[in-house]
């Protein structure tokens, strides 16, 4: 936990981290993102809901996704150098295991933004069983500037 950074919303001070460079407030669940010399609250940015593809192929995924829940935050990966897709985005957990990619359908735009050095996370929404498919739904955030907590 980071200790003495107080949030704004609640005046709580344990935070825990949530994905890179994100940590929520324990109290109220506020976001903020940590760039080593501040905190800061960013401004979050809903881009799309999406379920997360690939999770078949992902050795261990009923494990994984039973560490998940409603509102679990996801982070991201440009993975460039991927054969099957130069604009690949693998999403994490929070424990930085690989749960599967952005959908190739959807993942231009949001490349596009993290090439450009934007941050983005996603937040579980939903997580279905369907035969062997573990169908998980994410609505992906980016985020821009901030404020200083």
């Amino acid at each position: 936990m980071i200790e003495k950074i107080q949030c704004e919303n609640c005046g709580g001070t344990d935070m825990v981290q949530v994905g890179r460079g994100l940590f929520r407030c324990e109290s109220c669940g506020t976001i903020y993102h940590s760039d080593i010399t501040q905190v800061v609250k960013p401004q979050q940015t809903y881009l799309f809901t999406t379920i997360i593809a690939g999770t078949t192929h992902v050795t261990g995924i009923d494990d994984l996704v039973a560490d998940l829940e409603y509102g679990s935050y996801l982070s991201f990966r440009r993975q460039e150098d991927n054969e099957y897709d130069k604009k690949a985005i693998l999403v994490l957990d929070i424990d930085g295991r690989k749960l599967g990619y952005v959908p190739e359908t959807e993942n231009l735009i949001l490349s596009r933004l993290m090439d450009g050095g934007q941050e983005a996370y996603g937040v579980v929404e939903d997580i279905e069983k369907r035969g062997n498919w573990n169908r998980i739904t994410m609505d992906v955030f980016a985020m821009t500037g901030g404020v200083r907590a």
